[in-house]
């Protein structure tokens, strides 16, 4: 958790541009999710809604969920689930029948959960049964993560920067 802090999410990974692709523009939309996941853990009770975060690899899913639960956590709170990475899991009608009860059980009890996935709202309804990816899309508050992949980008910035002090 000490590794995804909210302070360490670093917006300038999004472009400020208009993605042609998606019409939008990623570093708002991304600015607004941070916001939103702040927010969230700042203001978390046992009965907050759950949050569905999907989109491509490496556009922060994963440190905003862990941001949050580190945050839920030392306040004390230990009833949020963290689902991470959903879809990644080998499908089998028994695996499918335990999302479907993970998702049924914490929604009917009102228990928060946070689930994060790299399907598209596409592949989702290709690999799950519709009363799933109902559940998903309209008992959590959605949040498609758009952008380019960040670890990329570190990646190239750290290069550069190494490149730059050899100089």
């Amino acid at each position: 958790l000490q590794a995804s802090r909210f302070e360490d999410f670093d917006l300038s990974y999004y472009p400020d541009v208009v993605d042609p692709e998606t019409g939008r523009n990623p570093r708002v939309v991304m600015e607004r999710y941070y916001r939103y996941c702040k927010q969230y853990a700042d203001n978390f009770r046992p009965d907050s809604q759950g949050i569905f975060m999907y989109g491509n690899t490496g556009l922060g899913k994963t440190h905003l969920s862990l941001a949050i639960a580190g945050v839920v956590a030392a306040k004390g709170y230990s009833d949020l689930l963290v689902l991470d990475d959903l879809g990644a899991e080998f499908t089998t009608p028994f695996s499918l029948s335990v999302v479907y009860n993970i998702l049924n059980t914490r929604i009917a009890a009102s228990r928060p959960m946070i689930i994060s996935s790299n399907l598209s709202a596409k592949e989702f309804y290709d690999k799950y049964a519709e009363r799933i990816v109902s559940r998903l899309f309209t008992q959590l508050v959605s949040m498609q993560f758009i952008g380019r992949d960040v670890r990329q980008l570190r990646r190239q910035r750290e290069v550069e920067r190494r490149k730059n002090q050899g100089k």
